[in-house]
């Protein structure tokens, strides 16, 4: 008999988990923005576009003429076309932009202010932004009816336009036609620590690092959620739970409509408050007004929510867009004309063929909304609802209950992060090595940036790949894949997705063979002890 003695340490590499959505790791919120009857977008090539109602200039292109297909918008001072864009944001009748440069264009109406170039003298091309501290990088942007809004790259906020309700936030309630700093709560000091905003018609929201909210403006249906209703708050106000007590907390995500907001909480619920009389806070009611949060019914694994006049748009973790609120003109897009419609439905699909999946971002006008889909399209805009004056850019005018394909054929050019291995893939230690392929968007002008956990070697890249990279250490391993599409803009790219697997690195159990030196014949059983 044989005996083989053979003593080995075995481990296994086991990859799991897959790309994540693209709410979780696609940069495309900023890049579609609808205002009362046109919307803005913005391509990953820093290019704006834009479309509907021109009648001030809003669509940018130096004309006063109705757009029913997307445009492309002209540079500042009229000189070529703006391609350095970061982020698109939409008022009423006017639009802005957030450069590769950190500062802030606008163009359109401009009868308070609201563009902030400090005149009152309506533009149809950009314009800059006067008044935001040099060397600050605005990082978001938002609008309102009449006022506008920044957000910079140290957490304050500034403001700009009609303020005869205290929207700009300065306690003043002079209008400006440059930007001017909001302050604290109380009227003490300024606003900081401020992570994201919203522009309602004729009120104001920051979302604070910590999760809570600050609201002020007009406050006459409790729009702000302190509790109170029927007086402007021309300083921030803090918003409070829906018990009506301490600070609302854990939201991720906000947004502002007429006499209305909402919030978007990290359970993926959502809360509302305001006016409810078209069911735009989505709680099963259409009368009176809530000056504390109440929950939206329905809703749950929602990422982000945004509002029009009055009803909303929101997107869930799968993607899929659900609606509330008024519908006279389709926007809810369930295929119907009721209004109002106090609890969330959901959205068909174009040409009322299923639902509408794959939105990456969505956005809300006064009658209208518009969705920018990633269904291996890389990122095309469907839109329903009132089309009056050609914001749908479907070629027509006329309103749809359920979206329409954009007639411009408009491509964002939405980027993909995935790779291989699939989820489940083994591999032994030694040698413990695992070759890694990107299998999602690539091209001349991406750049990738790998991070391959602990224990690897290497631990980085910026390759394309394929990759073989060598795990010395168990344990679980994450594996992060960031795609970027910086053509104009290298340092802020415009386009940018997350993907992420783990690496488990398990060390498996000793192996203990016997040999023996006996004489065997050709068949005969080997016995392993």
């Amino acid at each position: 008999m044989k005996k083989i003695i053979f003593t080995s340490v075995i481990a296994l590499i086991i990859l799991s988990g897959a790309a994540e959505s693209a709410w979780a790791g696609n940069s495309v919120n900023d890049h579609i923005a609808n205002g009362n009857q046109h919307s803005v977008a913005l391509r990953c090539n820093g290019q704006v576009w834009s479309w509907g109602n021109n009648a001030n200039g809003q669509v940018g292109d130096n004309t006063t003429t109705q757009r029913t297909a997307p445009v492309q918008v002209h540079g500042v001072g009229n000189i070529g076309f703006l391609t350095n864009a970061i982020a698109v944001a939409a008022g009423s009748n006017h639009s802005l932009a957030i450069l590769c440069d950190g500062s802030v264009v606008s163009w359109g109406l401009n009868s308070f202010g609201q563009l902030g170039d400090g005149t009152t003298t309506q533009r149809l091309f950009p314009v800059q932004v006067q008044g935001l501290p040099a060397g600050v990088r605005a990082v978001a942007i938002a609008a309102g009816d009449l006022h506008s809004m920044a957000l910079l790259a140290n957490g304050t906020v500034w403001t700009w336009g009609r303020n005869f309700n205290g929207q700009l936030g300065d306690n003043t309630g002079n209008p400006s036609s440059v930007a001017v700093q909001v302050v604290g709560v109380g009227g003490t000091g300024f606003l900081t620590n401020v992570v994201a905003i919203a522009a309602g018609q004729n009120s104001s929201l920051a979302l604070m690092a910590n999760g809570t909210m600050r609201g002020w403006g007009k406050n006459n249906r409790g729009q702000l959620g302190n509790g109170s209703q029927g007086t402007s708050q021309p300083v921030p106000v803090i918003t409070v739970n829906t018990a009506g007590v301490d600070s609302l907390t854990n939201v991720v995500a906000i947004s502002s409509g007429n006499e209305f907001s909402v919030a978007v909480l990290s359970n993926g619920t959502m809360v509302a408050m305001g006016d409810r009389s078209s069911g735009q806070l989505g709680d099963g009611m259409t009368t009176s007004f809530s000056n504390t949060p109440t929950p939206v019914l329905i809703m749950t694994n929602a990422v982000d929510v945004k509002c029009g006049y009055d009803f909303c748009v929101a997107v869930k973790s799968d993607s899929t867009v659900w609606a509330w609120g008024a519908n006279a003109s389709g926007q809810l897009g369930n295929n119907t004309f009721v209004t109002p419609q106090s609890t969330a439905s959901q959205v068909h699909g174009v040409g009322n063929v299923g639902f509408l999946q794959s939105a990456a971002a969505i956005a809300a006008g006064k009658e209208f909304a518009t969705a920018l889909v990633n269904g291996g399209t890389a990122g095309v805009f469907r839109a329903w609802g009132n089309n009056a004056n050609g914001q749908l850019a479907d070629g027509t005018t006329t309103n749809r209950p359920v979206p329409v394909v954009n007639s411009g054929a408009l491509v964002v050019g939405i980027l993909e992060a995935s790779f291989n291995p699939p989820t489940g893939t083994v591999v032994c230690l030694p040698p413990g090595t695992v070759t890694f392929t990107n299998t999602g968007s690539a091209g001349g002008t991406i750049t990738y940036a790998w991070d391959f956990g602990s224990g690897a070697t290497p631990a980085t890249s910026t390759s394309a790949g394929p990759i073989t990279v060598s795990y010395s250490t168990p344990g679980i391993k994450t594996v992060r894949l960031i795609i970027s599409d910086g053509t104009t803009c290298p340092a802020f790219p415009t386009c940018s997705d997350t993907a992420i697997q783990t690496v488990s690195i398990i060390t498996g159990a000793n192996a203990n063979f016997t040999f023996s030196p006996s004489p065997g014949c050709v068949g005969q059983v080997v016995n392993f002890y």
